[in-house]
């Protein structure tokens, strides 16, 4: 069996490996899913049958595949699934052929941006991706930083995600080089140079993302000398296993270019670095990396920061190039990853900052990776050494994406390599350590099996009975199975992600809860009274349409126009008709029409939208309940390159639902050069539950109403779109007018609105942009007039909008100086004010006039005058203080005190003198003898020795005092003469009594004695410090000369035995008894050879030279001394 599963793995992996010869999709096609919501072009006859063939449709059915096609040849567009009618997932599905399929990858990225597509693919492409890169310059040398930090075990783990993106900000980034443009992001919601912001979030053209400081879409260096932002990309994320240039620890991760630097700017410099922070967390950046700063701190910088943060970004930056442990922004903000470099052996780079606000560090010094000009080179700085922590982060997050911000930072930080060994002078100095990927990849590897973390949030919280919630999941750790509980709701209960709107009938407060598990656990979620259900009131959006309905614009046989519009048929009016099922009391606040088409040369051609009931013949049309001109200019501007906003109308208040049938609708005017064409939807004939509403007015000159299917076997509806309420809001603001100085605030209030469950203020010319409170209160300080706006909301979320204008005045700049802050008793000085119309001093004691701007001061005392400037109805303050100089007084203490010893510096300290300006000292038998520091430092011979302080203030006052400071001599141990002794001697070395402590060297005491002894000859030296009572310090130090002392000349008797002797190259030892060691040493004191002996034995000489040498038998109590004769 073992053979089989190995031949069958065998043949699959040359069945793979074969596949890779292949074709991997059909050359020159693509199936493109065409959301249900575009509007596509229909042609039709008049009685409605179509006149497209599927097979082959006109490629300006799908607007944007006509502009496409002579870029990439695009030849034919056909539905190739039309026979699946009424199933709208393969109702809307095309197929696209080309000849240009050279270009086949670059027109599917910009079909899948298109806002109109919902997908766009070929056959899928599998591979396998290797984890060594082959990139050239991935090596030790080139690549050393990847080396340090383990790149290569850590891309065993992940070779980066596609989908996960780190925006580089920072002054350009060389997108089009060779090894960073297969890995830059693409934004899906943008085509490219078509001029519009497509996505709809404030940047044009921001295809693979965007230049903030100049706004515009290149963010491309305009010179090689803008390197900094294409090297910095190239560490996040060059493109590896490429065979080409250089490797990144990002690997597959794709990048955001964001420029943040001016054109007219120098290279090293980053102008608009915030701006950059706010694209990329708008453009969904996981990672920002930042590699400048500066050392001033920002307010508006931190709520960047936090911007990004709650957008879900983690962000890293470079610690600064400084050498300084002082903060650095951003770096040092809340919520950022703060980056030191260091070098190839783990040292901290020369130029690295370091200090408390460091997280973590990095390999900075010699980097080699991409710069303008498709080529590559050198550079260092923390800026190298935070992409690479960014890359990492981008690593980290393609192996788990459901991992917070926080998450990540504790892995990296937790698996960083302790570098303190390397930079003693920088211990918890350069953060957690140097990263170390692999460990961090591990660390993420291990939260895969984390249970997950339930959590959720509602769209509204308060609604009206009969209101519906939609709820999201935000649960965390990558839960598998969803289970919701709706308390009240409708559904009750959902099993998955994204329940659909749950509905509540009942007023009441209701609990939700969500359950989330995966293979590794459950967690629970519960809200308790999390929905607060209010009493009935009606919020509806009344359609013919359903989801999922297309949006289509049929047009007649060239020349007749537009079914819904303009048409050659003489139809003035287009209607759709309704059945009005809600209370009395219910009333239309807009109306929203699909105008699909609209174009004019006129700019007063209009349009006029109408409410009808339904009282004319035969239940058609009858009278107009409400109606407003819509101007086509309005039409032709909501129409955008791919589509288009629905034009909405309100006419002017909310109108009574009629109660019955009505109709909605529109009558054309007909002027050469006007287009307008309202979108319907597919054929619903025959479909259960689903009949015609559209009429038509004057078809054929008929001069009457008629239902559509008088004309057409086809049925339809148009896109019109009520929104209905019961509950009618109205937006009211207060104050009306304000008027205020600059820096002052205007309390706002929406008390007056009626109906609103919530509100939205704009404001203009104030660093508050909006708010949702009911009553802000909001700063202005800059002068002008500035229009704010209030919006209301009813429980249905339609809303009203209020404005005033407020009047801001200036506020003067009061700016204040002295012609002397500090004088003497009965001197002056002349304060100076500017800034304002008129001015008051306060307190106006000892001014000369305290009504104008430069008043004399004659303070008795020191006294701070403050100045209220006024222009206008504005007023500003500032101060200032005039210090009155008093009489100085002379003090000052020492240390050591009571008593110095002689050697010992005594540092003096005069801060103790009040109202000194000036010092100068005098030191009886002092070195120096005098100074004019306020902190001198002086040595002194042995007695008391006076010292004098002078004191002198700003005025020529002086002061003096003398202290008496006590120096004692140093205590002097004597341990006698140098000495000779025998080995395996004592003798007792005695310091003297008296001193307070003693420390020995060459031996153990505590005490004024030592006593000391050698089994080995030589000289030895033993040194003792003392103190005295004062703190005195004094030492003394004894040589002793150990010899060994001989006065056997043959074995002694004692019952040992030594023989032979003289001996040749063995001798015998015999009478020991116990367990002896026993040393030969020559006449010098050497030890030539030791032996323990258990019991009597012979000892192996002949390694000795021939002659006279000492044998020594020692036990645990003696020792015997021998006289050896060898080889003699």
């Amino acid at each position: 069996m073992k053979y089989s599963i190995a031949l069958l793995l065998l043949l699959l992996s040359m069945s793979l490996f074969a596949q890779n010869n292949r074709p991997q999709y059909q050359d020159g096609k693509i199936w493109i899913k065409v959301r249900a919501d575009y509007p596509v072009y229909r042609h039709v006859s008049f009685d409605g049958k179509s006149l497209d063939d599927p097979t082959n449709l006109p490629l300006k059915a799908l607007a944007f595949v006509e502009k496409l096609a002579p870029v990439y040849q695009i030849s034919k567009l056909s539905r190739p699934f039309y026979m699946a009618r009424n199933y709208e997932p393969l109702e809307n599905l095309y197929q696209v052929e080309f000849e240009d399929i050279s270009n086949a990858d670059k027109l599917l990225k910009i079909l899948t941006s298109d806002p109109a597509v919902e997908y766009a693919e070929k056959v899928p492409m599998y591979y396998t991706d290797i984890v060594t890169p082959n990139d050239p310059y991935y090596n030790s040398s080139y690549a050393w930083g990847l080396y340090k930090i383990n790149a290569g075990s850590a891309w065993d783990y992940s070779t980066g995600s596609s989908s996960v993106t780190v925006a580089v900000v920072d002054n350009a980034i060389e997108y089009s080089h060779s090894d960073l443009s297969p890995n830059i992001w693409v934004n899906p919601g943008e085509i490219a140079s078509n001029g519009i912001d497509d996505d709809g979030n404030g940047y044009i053209d921001d295809v693979n993302g965007y230049d903030v400081a100049d706004g515009d879409n290149d963010p491309s260096p305009p010179n090689t000398s803008f390197d900094h932002g294409t090297h910095v990309a190239g560490t996040v994320g060059a493109r590896s296993n490429n065979s080409s240039g250089v490797a990144s620890i990002g690997y597959g991760i794709r990048i955001i270019p964001v420029k943040s630097t001016t054109n007219a700017s120098s290279p090293t410099s980053v102008t608009n670095g915030y701006d950059g922070i706010i694209y990329a967390a708008n453009s969904g950046a996981d990672v920002i990396n930042m590699s400048w700063g500066g050392t001033t701190y920002s307010a508006t910088g931190q709520n960047v920061i936090n911007y990004a943060h709650n957008h879900g970004c983690v962000l890293v930056a470079a610690a600064g190039n400084d050498n300084v442990s002082t903060p650095h922004y951003p770096s040092s903000y809340n919520y950022v990853i703060s980056v030191a470099s260091t070098t190839s052996t783990d040292a901290k780079s020369s130029f690295s900052n370091y200090g408390a606000d460091v997280d973590v560090s990095a390999p900075g010094s010699s980097i080699y990776s991409t710069l303008p000009g498709n080529s590559y080179g050198y550079m260092s700085g923390t800026s190298m050494a935070s992409p690479l922590v960014a890359g990492l982060c981008g690593l980290m997050l393609s192996l788990n994406p459901g991992l917070s911000p926080e998450d990540v930072e504790t892995c990296l930080e937790n698996s960083c390599v302790n570098i303190d060994t390397q930079n003693p002078s920088y211990i918890n100095q350069l953060g957690a350590g140097r990263i170390n990927a692999q460990a961090a990849m591990s660390c993420i590897s291990s939260t895969l099996s984390w249970a997950p973390q339930a959590d959720f949030v509602a769209n509204v919280t308060t609604i009206s009975a009969g209101g519906s919630v939609s709820f999201t999941d935000q649960s965390i750790y990558n839960p598998t199975i969803w289970t919701w509980t709706f308390t009240g709701g409708s559904p009750a209960s959902y099993n998955g992600q994204n329940p659909p709107n749950v509905s509540y009938a009942a007023p009441g407060t209701y609990t939700v809860s969500l359950q989330v598990s995966n293979g590794n656990g459950t967690d629970t979620e519960t809200k308790t009274a999390y929905i607060n259900v209010l009493a009935a009131n009606s919020c509806d959006t009344l359609t013919n349409t359903q989801p999922g309905d297309n949006i289509y614009i049929y047009s007649y046989a060239s020349p007749n126009g537009y079914f819904g519009g303009h048409n050659g048929y003489q139809i003035t009016r287009w209607a759709d008709k309704f059945t009005n099922t809600y209370p009395v009391g219910t009333y239309i606040h807009f109306i929203d029409y699909y105008f699909v088409e609209g174009m004019t040369n006129s700019s007063t051609a209009f349009i006029t939208a109408t409410i009808w009931d339904a009282t004319g013949a035969g239940g058609s049309p009858g009278a107009v309940i409400a109606s407003k001109n819509v101007l086509l200019q309005e039409i032709e501007d909501n129409q955008t390159g791919t589509g288009f906003y629905p034009t909405r109308v309100d006419f002017g208040g909310d109108v009574a639902l009629p109660v019955g049938d009505f109709f909605i609708g529109y009558t054309l005017t007909m002027a050469a050069g006007d287009t307008v064409v309202l979108a319907a939807n597919q054929d619903i004939a025959g479909v259960t539950g689903r009949s015609n509403t559209i009429w038509e007015y004057n078809a054929m000159g008929s001069g009457t109403w008629e239902d559509y299917v008088n004309y057409s076997t086809s049925e339809k509806n148009f896109h019109v779109y009520l929104y209905a309420t019961t509950f009618p809001v109205s937006a009211s603001m207060s104050p009306t007018t304000p008027s205020i100085c600059s820096g002052d605030a205007v309390n706002f209030s929406s008390a007056g609105s009626t109906n609103a469950t919530h509100v939205e203020w704009y404001f203009n010319g104030s660093p508050t942009d909006t708010t949702s409170q009911a009553n802000p209160s909001v700063i202005y300080n800059v002068a002008g007039g500035y229009t704010q706006y209030l919006v209301a909301y009813n429980t249905c979320g339609y809303y009203d909008i209020d404005s005033t204008v407020v009047t801001v005045n200036a506020t003067p700049a009061i700016a204040i100086s002295t012609s002397a802050d500090t004088i003497c008793p009965s001197g002056s000085a002349l304060l100076l004010a500017s800034g304002a119309g008129t001015y008051a001093w306060t307190p106006a004691t000892g001014l000369s006039n305290p009504a104008v701007a430069n008043p004399t001061a004659t303070p008795a005392t020191t006294t701070t005058y403050t100045v209220v400037g006024t222009t206008g109805s504005c007023s500003d303050d500032a101060s200032i203080t005039i210090v009155v100089d008093q009489p100085p007084v002379a003090d000052y203490s020492w240390s050591p005190n009571p008593v110095g010893c002689n050697g010992v510096p005594v540092v003096f300290d005069g801060s103790l003198s009040e109202n000194a300006s000036f010092y100068e000292w005098t030191f009886q038998n002092g070195s120096p003898a005098s100074s004019s520091q306020i902190f001198p430092s002086v040595s002194f011979t042995t007695g008391s020795q006076n010292v004098k302080l002078v004191v002198e203030n700003t005025c020529g006052d002086k002061d003096s005092t003398i202290y008496l400071v006590t120096i004692a001599d140093n205590p002097q141990p004597n341990l006698g003469a140098d000495t000779t002794m025998c080995l395996f001697t004592s003798l007792l070395l005695d310091a003297g009594l008296g001193y307070s402590s003693y420390v020995w060297v060459g031996g153990t005491s505590t005490t004024n004695e030592l006593s000391v002894s050698s089994t080995s000859a030589g000289i030895q030296s033993y040194s003792v410090q003392v103190a005295d009572a004062n703190g005195c310090i004094g030492g003394d130090t004894v040589f002793v000369t150990y010899v060994v002392c001989a006065t056997l000349d043959e074995n002694n008797g004692e019952g040992v035995n030594v023989y032979p002797n003289p001996a040749v190259d063995k001798i015998f030892i015999s009478g020991l008894g116990q367990i002896s060691e026993i040393t030969i040493t020559n006449p010098a004191g050497q030890v030539v050879l030791k032996q323990t002996l258990v019991a009597d034995g012979e000892l192996d000489v002949s390694p000795l030279e021939s002659g006279v040498y000492y044998l020594i038998v020692a036990t645990d109590d003696s020792a015997r001394l021998y006289k050896l004769i060898i080889g003699l």
